[in-house]
């Protein structure tokens, strides 16, 4: 695949996670892809459009034989199965907002930044907050309460909307939902703000100069978790001994 710049497209958190954490030529790749549909995406997809019925409904526990009837993709039972789970943490909430985009220019760049947020509500304990719905085949990827201290997809959706707290709601299909909350201060939206705006100039840069770091292999870096390994690294991991030997002896 040749790497050209694509002609529209947007800065974004699980974009610029890919390239600061994965690896900047994967990224590059996924940005050119087209997108396609996994059963876990269109699960969560059904999910999260059930989850944004209910909210406009107020979280109305008399709503919730009639957000499991909405049209989607998955069986009556398997939705129900997935929505019972988080229906107690729900009816916590007060929403003032679900699934709405955000849109804001980054200093420096020619691409703005995007993203959709989940829902914005008015927690029983906690007082308005930013929630992200987190549909999970196990409950080992919740974030730790540090992990959610440094998370850069929350600095990003609370300084963009000045809301300060942001709880990740992590459930399965048979465990019940359990939030990870983070408050955070001034400071910390501004290191956020100032390493997105760093970061996505680099990647704008990038598409520039076509000079993207590959990852080290391991990891995210393999060829069980990206598309494109074989072509990256899969020349030099062909290569046998005798190979090796030849190219020593030239």
């Amino acid at each position: 695949m040749e790497l050209v710049e694509p002609a529209k497209y947007n800065h974004s958190f699980s974009s610029i996670k890919t390239f600061v954490e994965i690896c900047e030529l994967r990224y590059a790749h996924e940005k050119l892809a087209p997108w396609e549909d996994t059963d876990a995406s269109l699960r969560g997809n059904q999910i999260h459009t059930a989850l944004e019925h209910w909210a406009e409904l107020g979280f109305r526990d008399a709503a919730y034989q009639t957000v499991l009837c909405t049209p989607g993709i998955l069986p009556y039972a398997d939705l129900q199965s997935w929505l019972d789970r988080v229906k107690g943490f729900a009816q916590c909430l007060a929403p003032v907002e679900s699934e709405f985009w955000i849109r804001t220019p980054l200093e420096g760049c020619a691409r703005p930044l995007v993203g959709k947020v989940d829902l914005r509500a008015v927690h029983a304990d906690y007082g308005e907050m930013l929630i992200d719905w987190k549909s999970v085949n196990s409950m080992r990827k919740k974030l730790t309460q540090t992990e959610c201290d440094r998370s850069l997809q929350g600095r990003i959706y609370c300084k963009v909307t000045g809301v300060r707290r942001i709880g990740f709601v992590y459930f399965t299909e048979n465990h019940e939902a359990e939030l990870v909350t983070s408050e955070y201060s001034d400071k910390d939206l501004a290191e956020a703000w100032e390493f997105v705006c760093h970061t996505c100039r680099q990647i704008e840069n990038r598409w520039k100069t076509g000079h993207w770091r590959k990852a080290f292999p391991g990891g995210l870096c393999s060829e069980t978790w990206c598309p494109v390994f074989a072509t990256c690294y899969g020349g030099a991991g062909a290569r046998g001994p005798d190979q090796d030997v030849a190219d020593g002896a030239a």
